[in-house]
């Protein structure tokens, strides 16, 4: 009888395993963090706000425990910016990103990425001694690489932390050039 029991419990155990590792999935996920342009502060402005809160959405698919595809929206808050007049600049990106994994064990593992994504740089130039208004909104394509680390603490559900950046993002006419921004997440995700 003992000995039924313990195969039982084992041939549970070893389903519930292989059903943990089951391939392909689909997922989705929210998150919330902080990005800083990595640009410094342009030569014209002082007073520049580099730093500020950014929430995410994405989604993916899970091939095998090796490899995923993925898609995400990313928004900013607004950088600002201060010289003879008020300058804010408002990021959007939406990503698409292959991701290879590396598991440590049944609940924890690395990943790294790489992607593209299509910008939004949306900026409002106000000035001071009369009020005035410039509007520019410029949408380009940047690069990206990430990386990061997920905790499964259940077979639906896993705690992502990760870091990246995305580059040559397109500015605006007030801007030198393209903008580098990083980007620093926590992100709640839940698979099917």
């Amino acid at each position: 009888m003992r000995s039924k029991l313990l195969a039982a419990l084992a041939l549970t155990f070893a389903l519930s395993a292989q059903a943990y590792d089951d391939y392909p999935k689909v997922y989705f996920g929210i998150g919330a963090g902080s990005t800083e342009m990595d640009n410094k502060c342009p030569e014209q402005f002082v007073n520049c706000e580099e730093e500020e809160a950014f929430y995410q959405m994405y989604g993916g698919f899970r091939f095998n425990e090796s490899y995923a595809v993925e898609f995400g929206y990313k928004e900013s808050g607004d950088f600002g910016f201060r010289y003879n007049d008020d300058l804010q600049a408002h990021v959007e990106l939406l990503t698409l990103t292959g991701l290879a994994f590396v598991p440590v064990g049944k609940h924890f593992e690395f990943f790294v990425g790489v992607g593209g994504a299509i910008s939004v740089v949306e900026t409002h130039d106000y000035w001071d001694y009369y009020y005035y208004d410039d509007h520019y909104t410029d949408t380009g394509v940047a690069g990206g690489i990430l990386a990061g680390v997920q905790i499964h603490p259940t077979e639906f559900f896993t705690i992502r932390a990760q870091a990246e950046q995305w580059r040559n993002i397109d500015g605006s006419p007030a801007f030198d050039g393209d903008l580098d921004f990083n980007w620093f997440s926590l992100n709640a995700q839940f698979s099917f």
